[in-house]
């Protein structure tokens, strides 16, 4: 646990366990009442009633409404959410910038997030347009300009192009 953007969830135990927001003061800003909480992000958090998610902005009011079964803080200006089985994005408007339509997904990261359709890992980029071939077995998130991928034959790193930039082979 920790501060973002100000403030720090917490779970009261005099609130029966819910989560609610401090300031760096330790005073209680936005009340106890929700399931689970994580940090802000672009002035959001996703917060959890009743096995749904949605998001508070920082005065605790609901900014969008708790519909998703799963969602994530804000990195690179959309936040990953689950519904009826399937991933996408959201901008910080509450829009759906990249429809549901992933079977599982990651955060954005370097500009690209990491997806799964049709059994195969690929990335795509803000706007929700294949920026690397849906290919790999697995594959992870970018992070220095590289990403982790498994293919039929090992394990390697790829560019932000999809160049194959070094393999291992499985053993």
């Amino acid at each position: 646990m920790g501060f973002s953007e100000g403030l720090a969830w917490v779970k009261i135990l005099k609130d029966n366990y819910k989560y609610g927001f401090i300031n760096k003061e330790g005073k209680v800003i936005i009340k106890a009442e929700y399931d689970n909480a994580d940090h802000f992000s672009d002035g959001l958090a996703p917060v959890c009633r009743k096995d749904k998610w949605g998001y508070i902005n920082r005065e605790g009011s609901v900014v969008v409404e708790f519909q998703f079964d799963s969602a994530s803080m804000f990195t690179e200006g959309l936040a990953l959410v689950k519904k009826n089985g399937n991933y996408g994005f959201l901008d910080n408007k509450g829009n759906m910038a990249v429809e549901f339509q992933f079977e599982s997904a990651d955060r954005f990261s370097d500009g690209l997030a990491v997806v799964k359709k049709s059994g195969k890992y690929g990335f795509i980029d803000k706007t929700g347009k294949a920026a690397i071939e849906f290919k790999f077995i697995r594959a992870w998130s970018f992070q220095d300009g590289l990403a982790r991928i498994e293919t039929e034959t090992g394990y390697g790193f790829i560019d932000k192009k999809g160049n194959i930039i070094m393999t291992f082979r499985k053993r």
